[in-house]
């Protein structure tokens, strides 16, 4: 396989290697630029989930660098999780519940802000048999054994700086 040359603006041409004619520009760059691109694309964001969710919505396509190749997936998939910010406002303990519950554990380890704008502390993360939502504002789960599990917002999300 012949391997074209690059026209440099001079006129001089540069061979490329094989490498660098397989691998996609994003990817050629150094790791430190990488993650910096990363960071401004899907990172400074605060999404907001609650009745005034309108007013900061999801850019369209947000995640779909992630989308483009295995190794981009591998070194990005927690810049969503860990540099941009989730807040709770009017949203109500079963929506902060079910967004708990929809997030694995790692994605939760990653989440470092997060704004609960009404008293919701206690959650749990696993589908439970029975949800009570009690006078104070506490969520309890029953796990179908008679358990009853309190679960607090720094037992959930540990990185999330109180």
């Amino acid at each position: 396989m012949k391997i074209p040359k690059l026209e440099h603006r001079d006129g001089e041409t540069a061979p490329q290697t094989a490498q660098s004619a397989t691998k996609p520009p994003l990817l050629r760059l150094p790791p430190e630029i990488r993650n910096q691109i990363y960071e401004l694309v899907l990172g400074g964001n605060e999404f907001c989930f609650g009745k005034s969710s309108d007013k900061f919505p999801l850019p369209a396509n947000f995640l779909a660098l992630l989308l483009v190749n295995r190794q981009i997936w591998a070194e990005a998939r927690d810049i969503p999780f860990k540099s941009n910010k989730f807040d709770f406002r009017e949203a109500g303990r079963s929506v902060l519940w079910h967004f708990t519950d929809d997030l694995s554990r790692q994605q939760r380890m990653w989440i470092n802000d997060i704004r609960v704008h009404q008293n919701v502390d206690g959650l749990s993360f696993k589908k439970p048999k029975y949800v009570n939502f009690n006078n104070d504002g506490t969520m309890v789960t029953e796990d179908g054994k008679g358990v009853w599990n309190y679960f607090t917002i720094p037992e959930l999300f540990p990185a999330v700086r109180t």
